[in-house]
């Protein structure tokens, strides 16, 4: 169902998967769900570029310097 919602099926799969699904409520119901967290992954953007946050290396090697040596 992915590479459906992905648009990667032939025609020939992508028929097929359509023609189930209208028979299917079970599998219609989990590709609704998959559109549902499609659409919801896409509303959160973007992570953020390289070098635009913290460089995690250098975050915890603060963080470590934070703790007692042994």
């Amino acid at each position: 169902m992915s590479e459906y919602l992905d648009g990667d099926l032939d025609a020939r799969r992508r028929a097929r998967l359509e023609r189930h699904t209208d028979e299917c409520p079970e599998c219609r119901g989990l590709l609704g769900g998959l559109r549902r967290l499609v659409g919801a992954l896409r509303e959160l953007g973007r992570p953020q570029a390289a070098g635009r946050g913290p460089d995690l290396a250098e975050a915890v090697g603060r963080r470590l310097g934070d703790f007692p040596r042994l």
